[in-house]
This record gives structure tokens, C-alpha cells and sequence, in this order.
């Protein structure tokens, strides 16, 4: 089951960011000279937003363009974003990745995902009354 938790977004607003266990990640650098292979991320959590990744095969810079590949069960679709948030660790780089383009299959995707969590939060903060 995803999990949630709470982070702030570029526009000041508090976005749910969810966990999602079975999410395929592959991202590649945008540049003059094009990369043919996606490299694999792992992803720590997304939102409509964008996404967190952790990644030990490349360094990414912030506002980078970057290409994602996201593959959930079945389907798999792809979205163009910038970085916005770097934090290299010793071993592997976490990373934020903002969304900039993204098809509208995979904003269906996120609020099926996302879905499901805010609705057990709001039955969660009713509960508590």
C-alpha cells in the first residue's frame, strides 16, 4: 500500500508526496548529444508535481532537463522534468525532479495513486474529532 508523507511544493502549497512500491523509474539527461539508454532510479515518492528519485549512476545538477520513464504494472510513459532539489550523499544522489511536460495518461496515473492515500487521510483526521 502507498504511504504518505508531507512536503512542500514550488508554489507554497502542501502536496502529498506517496510511496509507491512496484514503481519502474528510468531517467536520462536531456542535451545537445542524446543519450540512447535510460539510466534506473529508484523512486522515493511522487506527487502531481513531480517526483523523488535516488540514483548512484549519475550526478544530476539543479534545473538540469531530464527525460523520466515511469513504468507502473502494465504501463509505462514518459515525462519531461527539471531538477529541484539535489542532495549527494556518499553513495547515491537524491534528487527532486519537477515536472514541466507530462501526458496526460501519466497525471491519471498519479491521482489513481494518490487517490486512495488522501482518502484514508481524510477518514484518519475525521476519526480524530
Amino acid at each position: 500500500m502507498p504511504t504518505m508523507t508531507t512536503c512542500f511544493a514550488t508554489s507554497r502549497r502542501i502536496e502529498e508526496r506517496v510511496d509507491v512500491p512496484g514503481l519502474d523509474v528510468q531517467l536520462k539527461v536531456e542535451s545537445i548529444i542524446p543519450r540512447l539508454r535510460f539510466t534506473p532510479c529508484v523512486s522515493t515518492n511522487i506527487n502531481r508535481g513531480g517526483i523523488g528519485i535516488t540514483t548512484a549512476s549519475i550526478t544530476l545538477r539543479p534545473l538540469q532537463k531530464v527525460k523520466i520513464r515511469i513504468s507502473y504494472r502494465d504501463l509505462a510513459l514518459y515525462a519531461r522534468g527539471i531538477v529541484g532539489h539535489t542532495d549527494s550523499g556518499d553513495t547515491a544522489g537524491h534528487y527532486g525532479i519537477i515536472f514541466i511536460d507530462v501526458p496526460h495518461e501519466l497525471d491519471q496515473l498519479i491521482e489513481n495513486l494518490i487517490e486512495p492515500v488522501e482518502s484514508l487521510e481524510k477518514i484518519w483526521d475525521n476519526n480524530k474529532r
